[in-house]
């Protein structure tokens, strides 16, 4: 049954040179039909994208002078999200300017917004949650509605 998936797949991807050789075996690569993404993430649609960080700041409600704290990946337990709370906390003392951006998927978020040490930490984290839009600020309660305040 694999063998017959590989044979009609349009596109078979894997997360490695390694990961696409155990698939298509011994068999020359069509660079058409045959790929690597490498940690499941295409950037390649990223490359040509126009940088314009002033801009993405004030779209995301970032003051252009705050320190990024970035977490990018699903946002799950195992990954361990809740730390950056942790070391936001921390930051804030040293540096008042910094938030935490949350970029992907996953109900962590809430979990670590809901348990963040103070309300300073609170209105200082991001989601950027690649199913939905706009950005959301941190939640009191999962079921609070997006609360858009400033950052600063």
């Amino acid at each position: 049954m694999r063998q017959l998936c590989l044979r009609m797949a349009h596109q078979i991807v894997g997360i490695s040179s390694e990961a696409l050789e155990s698939l298509i075996g011994n068999r020359q690569r069509d660079p058409k039909r045959h790929m690597v993404v490498h940690y499941a993430v295409d950037t390649a649609r990223f490359s040509q994208a126009q940088l314009d960080v002033t801009a993405f700041r004030e779209a995301l409600g970032i003051n252009r002078a705050a320190k990024i704290l970035l977490f990018v990946g699903r946002i799950v337990e195992y990954k361990n999200p809740c730390f950056v709370v942790e070391i936001l906390k921390h930051l804030v003392e040293m540096h008042s300017n910094v938030v935490a951006v949350f970029a992907g998927i996953g109900m962590g978020f809430i979990t670590c917004i809901n348990n963040a040490p103070g309300r300073s930490c609170r209105g200082r984290c991001l989601l950027m949650d690649m199913l939905r839009a706009p950005p959301q600020r941190g939640l009191s309660t999962p079921v609070e509605a997006p609360a858009f305040g400033s950052l600063s």
